[in-house]
C-alpha cells in the first residue's frame, strides 16, 4: 500500500488506513497539537542521508505486517536540515542522521534502538499499539506472566476503581516498553501476595541476589509523576542489564562491567561474574550507579580493549572522560578501582590521541583526546566544534571560512574549536557518524554534556545566523536573526 505524504511546512503526514487529511502544524504549534495526540511516530532525519531513505523504506514495508485492526497510524516526519525544522530538531537534542521517537499526548516515550528492517520497526510499532497492559484473573495467570520474559515487572492490584488504578494505567500507556506492566483485581492474587490496593515491581530471576529484595512495593500517592519515579529509579537493581535500548537509564557517576552475558546458555558463568560485581557494588550503592553489558554489543565503547577472556571495566563521570581498571579483573582490583574512582586519583584512558599542541593560541583551538575536556567541556564559553579527518575533502574548503569567522567573532564569548576525528578518540556525546563529511556541534554554557549537531549550510551567512540565534548571551556585533549591528558612533 502506498502510503500519502503531506507536506505541512518541513513537516510531512503518512496515515495508514484512512484518507490523508491536512494539518496546519508548524513549529510554532508543534506542542499544542502533539499534546492532542495519544500516539505519533516521528522520524527526524536528513535528506540526503542513506539511512534515512533504508529507514524509511523499510517503515513503509512495516504497514503489511502490523495488526490491521489498528486503524491509524501517523508517523510525522521532521527533515532536520531545513532551516525551519532547525527549532525542534534542537530541542529534541537529535544528532543522529535518522532516528525514530515515539511521543503521546506530546511527550516523549522512546527512541527506535532497532535495525532499520520491516520486521523490527513493525514489531517496534505493534509494542505502542497494543494495550499496554495485561489483565490478570488468576494466580497461574500471575506465574505465566512473571516468567515470560526476563524482563522487570510491574504488577497494580486493585480491588476495584480507584485513582490509584488510573494513575498507574496512565503510567503504563506513556512509559512503556521499559518494564512489563499487569494489573488485576483478583482477590486469590491480592491474597496470595498478602496487598490489597497497592503497586508491586518484580524484577526477573536473573536480577535475584542477597544483597536487595527481588520485590518492591510502591508507598507513594496516586499520583502518575511519582509512580513514573517509582518505575524509572528502580527496575534494574544493584547492578542492571543496560543494552543498547536502556543506556539512557543509568545515571552517572557509572561503573560498566562488559563481558561474555549469556543466561541461557552459559548461566553459571554469568552468574559468577555478576557474582563478584554486586559484592562491590553493595559497597559504593550510595555513591555510583552500577551495570553490566554484552561487550559484543558495544563495541564501540570497548575501543581496543580486549575484552574476550575477562571482564573489562569502565568508569564514567558524567564528563567526556572515561576511565578504564588496568589489569586483570579480580574483586580486590575492582574495590580499588572504585575506590580509586571516586576519589579523582585515576588517569582518563585514550586509545587515540594526538599530542596536546605546546602553542594553542590562535583563533580556533585544536582539541585532542587529551585536552578535549579542559578545552570544551570545562569552557565557561560556548563551544562549536568542527570535527575534520584526511579523507573529508570538504572540510579542506571549510577550514579558511572557519578560521575566519573565528577570527570575526574573537570579542565574543565564543570558542572555536577543530578536532581530527580519526586521530583521536571522540567523546561519545559528540558522534561523528561518517570522516567523509564535515560535522559541526555546538555546546552551549551549562550543556557541554549534551552538544546539539549543526545540521545547516557550511554558508558564512548560514552559520552566523546559528551562532548568533543561539549564543548564551545575544553577541556585540550580530542581533539574534544574525543581522549586523548599527554601530553607534558618539560625537565629542
Amino acid at each position: 500500500m502506498k502510503l500519502p505524504d503531506i507536506l505541512v511546512v518541513c513537516l510531512l503526514f503518512l496515515l495508514y488506513e484512512i484518507a490523508p487529511e491536512e494539518y496546519d502544524v508548524t513549529e510554532n504549534n508543534f506542542d499544542s497539537w502533539m499534546k492532542e495526540q495519544r500516539i505519533v511516530f516521528v522520524m527526524f532525519f536528513i535528506s540526503w542521508s542513506e539511512e534515512y531513505k533504508l529507514m524509511y523504506a523499510e517503515y513503509q514495508k512495516s504497514s503489511a505486517i502490523l495488526d490491521r485492526n489498528n486503524s491509524i497510524l501517523t508517523l510525522l516526519k521532521v527533515n532536520c536540515s531545513a532551516p525551519e525544522c532547525e527549532e525542534t530538531c534542537l530541542r529534541f537534542r537529535v544528532n543522529e542522521n535518522t532516528i525514530l521517537k515515539v511521543f503521546r499526548y506530546g511527550e516523549y516515550s522512546e527512541t527506535y534502538r532497532g535495525r532499520a528492517t520491516a520486521l523490527d520497526i513493525a514489531k517496534f510499532i505493534q509494542s505502542h499499539l497494543n494495550p499496554a497492559s495485561t489483565e490478570l484473573e488468576t494466580t497461574n495467570d500471575l506465574n505465566d506472566f512473571l516468567y515470560a520474559e526476563n524482563k522487570t515487572a510491574v504488577v497494580g492490584m486493585f480491588n476495584g476503581e480507584s485513582a490509584l488504578k488510573l494513575a498507574f494505567l496512565n503510567v503504563a500507556d506513556r512509559y512503556r516498553n521499559k518494564v512489563r506492566y499487569a494489573h488485576t483485581k483478583s482477590a486469590d492474587i491480592r491474597k496470595v501476595l498478602e496487598v490489597n490496593n497497592d503497586i508491586l515491581m518484580f524484577r526477573p530471576l536473573y536480577l535475584h541476589n542477597k544483597y536487595e529484595p527481588s520485590i518492591l512495593q510502591y508507598t507513594g500517592e496516586a499520583d502518575p509523576t511519582t509512580i513514573k519515579q517509582f518505575i524509572k529509579e528502580y527496575p534494574h537493581g544493584l547492578v542492571g542489564r543496560r543494552t543498547q535500548d536502556n543506556v539512557e537509564d543509568f545515571e552517572y557517576p557509572l561503573v560498566v562491567v562488559y563481558f561474555d552475558i549469556d543466561f541461557e546458555t552459559f548461566p553459571q558463568t554469568t552468574q559468577y561474574w555478576r557474582n563478584r560485581i554486586l559484592k562491590v557494588a553493595d559497597m559504593f550503592r550510595e555513591n555510583v550507579t552500577f551495570a553490566m553489558s554484552n561487550a559484543e554489543d558495544f563495541q564501540e565503547e570497548l575501543a581496543d580493549l580486549d575484552y574476550l577472556d575477562k571482564p573489562v571495566v569502565i568508569a564514567k563521570d558524567g564528563t567526556t572522560n572515561k576511565y578504564v581498571l588496568v589489569g586483570e579483573f579480580s574483586s580486590y582490583n575492582f574495590e580499588n578501582f572504585v575506590g580509586d574512582f571516586l576519589g579523582n586519583s585515576l588517569k582518563p584512558f585514550f586509545s587515540k590521541t594526538e599530542p596536546i599542541p605546546a602553542f594553542n593560541n590562535e583563533s580556533v583551538k585544536i582539541a585532542v583526546a587529551q585536552n578535549f575536556k579542559s578545552l570544551v567541556v570545562d569552557s565557561e564559553k560556548d563551544t562549536i566544534i568542527s570535527f575534520h579527518s584526511k579523507w573529508c575533502t570538504l572540510c579542506k574548503k571549510l577550514a579558511s571560512l572557519y578560521v575566519s569567522l573565528a577570527k570575526s567573532f574573537s570579542s565574543e564569548n565564543i570558542v572555536f574549536v577543530a578536532m581530527d576525528a580519526y586521530k583521536n578518540d571522540v567523546p561519545e556525546e559528540y558522534k561523528v557518524e561518517e570522516l567523509y563529511t564535515p560535522t559541526m556541534y555546538w555546546a552551549p554554557i551549562g550543556s557541554k554534556q549534551k552538544p546539539f549537531r549543526y545540521r545547516g549550510k557550511l554558508e558564512e551567512k548560514d552559520l552566523i545566523r546559528f551562532i548568533a540565534k543561539y549564543a548564551t548571551y545575544e553577541l556585540k556585533g550580530y542581533d539574534r536573526e544574525g543581522k549586523p549591528k548599527k554601530v553607534v558612533r558618539t560625537e565629542l
